[in-house]
């Protein structure tokens, strides 16, 4: 299939749409000073993983902006290319639908802004009726009640629910396309154009071409079953009764392959929290070229190493900003996280070895929380370590800029010793990278404000 047909209906793209549908929190100099974006790509991500999934999942920025640009069908992190996942999700549109619209209004309601739901809704509907690889006979699970429509019937309506009509949009997506993200390139660049460090605005004119009145509500309905006579017409040479035999014998063999296929859902589900391992109380070995824990017999292979980008990410700016007024008061000027690239070639090196640092202690505490049942617990004892061994260094008040502070911080915490969590007990899992990033980390945090005002002076 050629590669630029325009529109083409994928995850990348129905994502790229959801960020236009955002409610706004804020402006990009709250978050720079440290305003936490409720709405932020990796927290929609996690929560629509979760209106999908049913359960919890941890998100990384650079891999939601990956499948948002349609640079991949999926990943460790954003796994709607995981055919367990999409098999399972099927059986819950068909076989548990209610519970999956729940969840799906419970996104609506969080992160879309109602006021843009008919322009939503027209975009959607202009890709599906013009979406050349779309079958007339193709069926989406748009609507409440649970029932397939086929593209001929969607295109002769114009009443919808908005939780609903995702539902539909997400199970054609995850059934029929979690193999193609990468084929929406041309629709995203059709609609804007991407420029470096920053979003791609949607600058196309979608929907136009829906030029019928449609509405779209919000609310689940609660309308109840009506029972209705049921005509049975038995074909030539059978009775009823012959007739409503083979229909209960069908309905059987239907009830069976359905039973079957959450059978195997449920087999392929990944484990629960309950069901993952402790952090180990004992050595174990870690091998960091593969990435596995060794515990006993069993291989725990942690999620992909995170390394740092070309873009910095939001969730990184806390602790860049810090590093920044270490830089601005070293040369004596402004630096800001967009005036990095300028600076003199020693700072700049610094700047990626901090980044380094921080990436690397964050895939730790991402791992852990998804394969150990406390994983967070531990990880959380860890910071609390760290900043009892560098907070007599921190807060000393010899150092003559916020420069050497940090200096003298990131080598106080290579030297101490770390006990207070199980985590040490994985040997070769926390280095010296590590202990540095969780210093960083512990800015994040709000636990260390400031390399240069400290108690409300500066140094």
């Amino acid at each position: 299939m050629p590669e630029n047909k325009i529109p083409y209906l994928c995850g990348g793209v129905l994502f790229f749409l959801m960020a236009h549908m955002k409610p706004s929190t804020g402006t990009p100099r709250d978050h720079q000073s440290g305003l936490k974006d409720d709405h932020s790509d990796p927290v929609v991500m996690q929560d629509l993983i979760f209106a999908v999934k049913g359960s919890e999942y941890t998100t990384a920025a650079k891999d939601t902006s990956n499948y948002r640009e349609c640079k991949n069908n999926g990943s460790v992190n954003v796994p709607f290319n995981d055919v367990a996942l999409c098999s399972s999700y099927d059986n819950s549109v068909k076989n548990d639908y209610s519970d999956t619209l729940k969840r799906m209004s419970e996104f609506v309601q969080s992160h879309l802004d109602l006021s843009k739901k008919e322009w939503f809704i027209k975009v959607l509907l202009d890709i599906i009726e013009n979406d050349a690889d779309i079958a007339e006979t193709d069926e989406f699970y748009l609507e409440c009640d649970g029932l397939p429509r086929t593209k001929e019937t969607i295109r002769a309506t114009e009443e919808f629910s908005l939780p609903a009509f995702l539902v539909g949009i997400m199970h054609y997506i995850l059934v029929n396309r979690y193999d193609k993200n990468t084929l929406g390139v041309a629709t995203l660049e059709a609609w804007g154009q991407k420029t470096p460090r920053k979003p791609r605005k949607y600058t196309g004119n979608a929907g136009e071409s829906i030029t019928r009145n449609i509405s779209v509500s919000v609310d689940l309905p609660c309308a109840e079953s009506v029972s209705v006579p049921v005509t049975i017409e038995a074909e030539p040479g059978k009775t009823a009764h012959d007739e409503l035999k083979e229909r209960v014998l069908a309905s059987g063999k239907v009830l069976a392959d359905i039973w079957g296929g959450v059978v195997d859902g449920l087999l392929q589900q990944p484990k629960k929290e309950d069901e993952l391992p402790l952090t180990p109380i004992t050595p174990t070995r870690y091998d960091s070229n593969s990435r596995i824990i060794y515990l006993g017999t069993d291989e725990i292979v942690l999620p992909v190493q995170l390394v740092p980008q070309s873009a910095i990410e939001t969730h990184e700016l806390p602790y860049i900003n810090a590093l920044c007024e270490v830089y601005a008061e070293k040369i004596s000027q402004e630096v800001t996280p967009d005036s990095i690239d300028t600076l003199p070639p020693m700072y700049r090196r610094h700047f990626a070895e901090q980044r380094k640092a921080y990436y690397s202690a964050e895939s730790v505490h991402r791992s852990v929380r998804e394969v150990f049942a406390d994983g967070e617990q531990q990880f959380s004892a860890l910071k609390d370590d760290a900043y009892d061994g560098i907070e007599p260094t921190y807060y000393d008040d010899n150092y003559a800029t916020g420069y050497d502070r940090l200096r003298a911080v990131l080598e106080k915490i290579t030297s101490t010793t770390l006990t207070k969590s199980a985590l040490i007990n994985v040997i070769g899992l926390i280095s010296n990278l590590e202990k540095k990033g969780i210093c960083h980390i512990l800015v994040n945090d709000e636990r260390i404000r400031s390399w240069v005002v400290i108690d409300g002076e500066t140094v």
